[in-house]
Formats: C-alpha cells, structure tokens, sequence
C-alpha cells in the first residue's frame, strides 16, 4: 500500500499524468409494491420498520476515472 500511496506524491508531470481508476458492483433492483410500515415490537425502542418487496433487475459495474 505504501507503494501506491508513493505514486500520489510524486511531483505532477504532463507528460505522465496520473490517472486514478475504481470500481464498484451495484445491484439494480425494482420495488414490485409499495413499502408497508409495520407495527412496533417492545424491543424496537421506537424505531420504525417497514416491510418491502423488490425484484432483482440486473446487476451493473461502474467504472471510476480521474
């Protein structure tokens, strides 16, 4: 990691410019009906919670360049 992090502080050259690129996988997913708030528990502590159903729709990898 160190060596990575050297990269960074290197001094800018135009000729070498420093492109950094990350990654991230999302899950698409679609509501199939609208949330339903449910009753507190005594355990809850006031909390709310609610019920929902959702669908998987596909799965995306984005891509990250600066």
């Amino acid at each position: 990691m160190e060596d990575i992090l050297d990269v960074y502080r290197r001094p800018h050259d135009p000729k070498r410019p420093l492109v950094c690129l990350d990654e991230t996988n999302r899950q698409l997913t679609l509501e199939t009906r609208p949330s339903i708030a449910t009753k507190p528990t005594l355990d809850a502590g006031g909390v709310e919670f609610y019920e929902s159903e959702d669908c998987s729709n596909q799965a995306r990898t984005i891509f990250f360049a600066i």
